[in-house]
C-alpha cells in the first residue's frame, strides 16, 4: 500500500538526517511516508534546484511534497529564502507565500 502523503527531504549533506530521521516517526500522521534525498553541499543543491523542483512538478503525484533542508552557516536568511521562493515561483510546485509558474517542460494534456 502507498502512502497517502510522501514528503522528499532534500537535504545538502548526510550529516542532516540523523535528527529528522529520528523525529519524524513520532509526529507525523500513520500512513504519511517520508525519504531523504541527500546532495553533496548546499552549493550542489542550490545549484540544481529549478531542475529538482520541476521534476517534482512534472513526474510526481500531487500528494508528494519536496521539504528543502539548509543550515544558515553564515547565510543571509531573508535572502536565500526569497532565492528559493523566486525558484518554486518558476517551477510552480507551490508555496505559502508564492502562487507558482511553470517551468515549461511538464507534458500539456489536450
Amino acid at each position: 500500500m502507498t502512502a497517502a502523503w510522501h514528503s522528499e527531504f532534500l537535504l545538502e549533506e548526510r550529516s542532516m538526517e540523523a535528527v529528522p530521521q529520528g523525529l519524524l516517526p513520532q509526529i507525523l500522521r500513520k500512513g504519511y511516508a517520508f525519504r531523504f534525498r541527500v546532495f553533496q553541499g548546499k552549493r550542489n543543491l542550490l545549484k540544481n534546484m529549478n531542475n529538482i523542483l520541476c521534476d517534482y512538478r512534472c513526474r510526481l503525484p500531487s500528494a508528494r511534497r519536496p521539504v528543502v533542508v539548509l543550515d544558515r552557516d553564515d547565510d543571509d536568511f531573508p535572502e536565500r529564502k526569497t532565492r528559493l521562493e523566486r525558484a518554486a515561483a518558476d517551477t510552480d510546485p507551490h508555496t505559502r507565500s508564492q502562487p507558482g509558474g511553470s517551468c515549461g517542460r511538464c507534458p500539456i494534456a489536450s
